[in-house]
């Protein structure tokens, strides 16, 4: 049996050494689920609308921990060393880099050397606005990622331009005046749009349409995985034919939407095995595997090796105090 805990956790940021004005966050830690679920809206925040920024002086931004997020957050690291893991995969931190975490990934830190710079955190619902309210979300290509990492290194000539916008952000975000929350969406939107220009840059092919609609599928599967496998659900959802998104998906990523889905499912069953001290079956049963040898079946012939391999090799590989 598993119980509900929930609690607040205080949060004073002290943004940029020229202001002076600090406020109090409150971001709500729902440790009902195995994994821990950082939460922020805007009953949780305090603010009238779910978005916020910190430093690293914040604990809860360099968690050390396991975690995941109801919301999309982005690193601006300015100096310092270390290792960001986000979904298995590990990225070496160094000045200048930038960080995507989508929601529902799993990610922690291991700091060498005190970082500094920026975290933003905001809600697709904060993002959303207009008739493109949707299309701007799935345009991003850090986010939901098709075949790219979630980390982009910045060009000189790009850090003055970002630098310039957060400090605006900052700006309004301290000092709370009419209109705030637009303002704030409007600089968002334009911090977004010159990381997604830089990011074409690098990944130039990943801005159009049909990759574009696959973020949207890839976005949809983070939501709804472990209840809905069946490719016409998502095909209905993006208001297309199975034959379509199949075409879509295929060639964006070399893959079959039904193998996507199978990975998402994989992927979970990773994170619960080796974040959690659920058993085997429990993993397959929290993921709607009625009986736990066919999701042993299922996993090895998804990943090449038994959930309880697996298990044992990654609570070896990641250790945690």
């Amino acid at each position: 049996m598993f119980f509900k805990f929930t609690f607040l956790r205080y949060i004073l940021n002290e943004l940029f050494d020229d202001s002076s004005v600090k406020r109090l966050h409150l971001i709500m830690i729902d440790t009902s689920s195995e994994i821990p679920l950082h939460k922020l809206d805007s009953d949780v925040t305090g603010l009238p609308f779910p978005f916020g920024m910190s430093d690293y002086e914040d604990p809860c931004t360099r968690e050390p921990q396991p975690h995941r997020h109801d919301f999309f957050e982005i690193h601006y690291i300015t100096s310092g060393k270390g290792i960001h893991f986000i979904d298995f995969e590990d990225y070496e931190i160094e000045p200048y880099n930038l960080y995507f975490v989508s929601p529902n990934q799993i990610h922690f830190w291991n700091i060498k050397e005190k970082i500094d710079g920026r975290a933003l955190v905001f809600t697709e619902e904060f993002l959303m606005l207009g008739s493109d309210k949707q299309n701007f979300v799935n345009a991003l290509s850090f986010f939901h990622s098709v075949s790219s990492t979630p980390m982009l290194k910045l060009a000189t000539t790009k850090k003055g331009r970002l630098a310039e916008l957060l400090q605006q952000i900052t700006y309004e975000y301290q000092h709370p005046q009419l209109a705030q929350a637009s303002v704030l969406r409007a600089y968002l939107h334009i911090f977004l749009a010159e990381i997604q220009r830089h990011y074409e840059e690098f990944h130039p092919n990943q801005t159009i349409n049909n990759f574009t609609q696959t973020r949207k599928f890839k976005r949809l599967l983070s939501l709804h995985f472990v209840n809905e496998r069946a490719v016409e659900f998502y095909a209905e959802k993006m208001l297309m034919s199975t034959t379509s998104l199949h075409n879509i998906v295929k060639e964006t990523t070399g893959l079959a939407p039904g193998q996507l889905i199978r990975n998402e499912v994989v992927l979970e069953a990773k994170r619960l095995l080796t974040h959690t001290n659920l058993s085997v079956a429990e993993v397959g049963y929290k993921l709607e595997f009625d009986d736990p040898a066919y999701f042993g079946r299922f996993f090895k012939r998804e990943v090449g090796t038994t959930p309880a391999q697996f298990k044992k090799h990654s609570s070896e590989k990641y250790q945690f105090s």
